[in-house]
């Protein structure tokens, strides 16, 4: 007997058509369970590619090593991306006495060896390592060759010697795993979202796009098993200004260095503006997500003879600041475009290495105003009662937590699934006796009554298990579960942006 797993994600109202009759004015979505869906040979929901969070296994944040282990395993979640290791470790190094602005290479073999100590002490992590296979590392710009100095006064005088660092860093913070040290990453990102901090920091887009050949040439000539991708684009927005920010950023980049990067990154947000307004909010969900990656793609045809494959290290909604305190709304906004955005990066299974929700851990770095960073997956129950921390705790799971549990257990093999209207999305998984239909709506105007229709099941089917994902009155988002004997009709609410 088989049983259905329903998602519907942003639906008001879910109903069971007992006659069989539709609606008028409904969507009609065909599941074929015996059509396999298969892009470019990959015909399978990937975990470890598309259930990563922004984090690694030794990070501090973790509130104990039982959390850590739980969360990961009980939602099947994998490991993705630090960006702090290179820049902390940059800030420790001291110059080299014979060579003014490159880093000290005794003293990075030094602090090699004491990093590769504490994680071989650290067992609890050696067992998780296979969460991180696909670990992704990056700098900031605050490492760019700006004239400061670190706390022992070195400043590093150029790209060159950043470039060096890079490579210094992988070959002596690195080790096999276990007792011999972390793992080396499979990625690296040379620089996270630099283009938009180059001002700042006294520097031109193509002087950054020259850094990343730099330490593309120093980094695979010791560590060529490690993957070399850029720019980590911020924004792209590449109408702006009709296409001058196409020109300016990507074309730019992809001229002078694109051909020795392995991948491209790019994050990929939702922009809320002040306005009520849904029409008058940016959106990438939906068909401007499609547009961004066709032209990165077609470009790369063009100019480089080949399509490069894509890591997406951010994606989710970004109210740009902090220092406010905690809004059930913004925690929905972003919970809805994890799911809207994933539903179309799940389009292009075979192109995209990675993709990872924007959400950290406790992020106390980012604390302002007594209020913390907020995308974040753990809150102190003060902040979610929108307080400033206290000095109590206890720390608990914000509602970004939904995201995991909606996804919790998907997994089989793709078939193939139509909707009549291109703006509800719709996927669809088989696992042994298990059915996943995954349902959501891009649609501004009103809810959307779907009417689904799965050829040769309704004789086997057993049940149906229905996760309802919504914000409630509150705009709190909350998942609704239920089962139900059948179930052929939903009605998605319309997906919107609120300030």
């Amino acid at each position: 007997m088989m049983k259905m797993k329903w998602i519907g994600l942003f639906a008001a109202v879910i109903t069971v058509n007992q006659n069989g009759m539709a609606e008028e004015q409904s969507v009609s979505v065909t599941v074929n369970l015996n059509v396999r869906h298969s892009v470019g040979g990959v015909d399978a929901f990937d975990r470890e590619k598309w259930m990563v969070l922004h984090a690694r296994a030794t990070e501090h944040d973790w509130d104990s090593e039982e959390q850590r282990e739980t969360f990961l395993n009980e939602y099947d979640v994998y490991l993705g991306r630090d960006c702090g290791a290179l820049p902390e470790a940059l800030s420790w190094t001291t110059e080299d006495p014979d060579k003014p602005g490159w880093c000290d290479h005794a003293c990075i073999e030094q602090l090699g060896k004491r990093e590769r100590k504490r994680y071989a002490q650290n067992t609890a992590v050696h067992a998780l390592e296979y969460r991180s296979r696909k670990m992704t590392i990056g700098g900031q710009p605050k490492m760019f060759p700006d004239g400061s100095t670190n706390a022992n006064g070195f400043a590093i005088g150029s790209y060159d010697a950043l470039a060096d660092f890079y490579e210094q860093y992988l070959t002596h913070f690195t080790g096999s795993g276990g007792t011999d040290g972390p793992p080396k990453p499979a990625m690296l990102e040379v620089v996270n979202e630099p283009f938009v901090h180059a001002r700042e920091h006294n520097t031109t887009y193509a002087e950054i796009s020259e850094f990343h050949n730099k330490v593309a040439e120093r980094v695979k000539r010791s560590h060529p098993d490690i993957l070399i991708g850029g720019y980590t684009a911020a924004h792209p927005g590449f109408e702006d200004h009709d296409f001058g920010h196409w020109d300016k950023n990507w074309r730019q980049f992809i001229d002078i260095a694109g051909g020795n990067m392995d991948f491209f990154s790019l994050h990929l947000y939702d922009n809320p503006l002040k306005n009520k307004d849904p029409l008058n909010s940016i959106y990438r969900s939906g068909s401007n997500v499609e547009a961004i990656l066709d032209m990165v793609e077609h470009y790369s045809f063009l100019k480089l003879g080949e399509v490069k494959p894509l890591n997406i290290s951010e994606y989710g909604c970004l109210r740009v600041g902090n220092g406010f305190p905690y809004s059930p709304d913004e925690a929905w906004r972003c919970t809805r475009s994890y799911n809207t955005i994933l539903m179309q990066l799940l389009e292009r299974p075979d192109r995209i290495i990675q993709a990872i929700p924007f959400m950290v851990l406790k992020a106390e770095w980012g604390r302002k105003d007594g209020y913390p960073y907020p995308k974040r997956l753990l809150y102190d129950v003060d902040e979610l009662k929108g307080r400033p921390k206290d000095n109590d705790g206890p720390w608990a799971y914000t509602p970004r937590l939904n995201f995991w549990e909606l996804w919790k257990g998907v997994k089989g093999t793709r078939v193939d699934t139509i909707a009549s209207d291109p703006d509800i999305q719709v996927d669809a998984y088989v696992n042994g006796a298990d059915v996943f239909v995954v349902v959501s709506s891009l649609d501004h105007t009103g809810p959307q009554t779907v009417e689904l229709s799965m050829p040769g099941a309704s004789e086997d089917l057993l049940r149906v298990e229905v996760k309802h994902a919504h914000a409630d009155e509150n705009l709190e988002p909350v998942i609704d579960e239920f089962e139900r004997a059948s179930l052929e009709r939903i009605t998605l609410g319309p997906l919107q942006l609120r300030c």
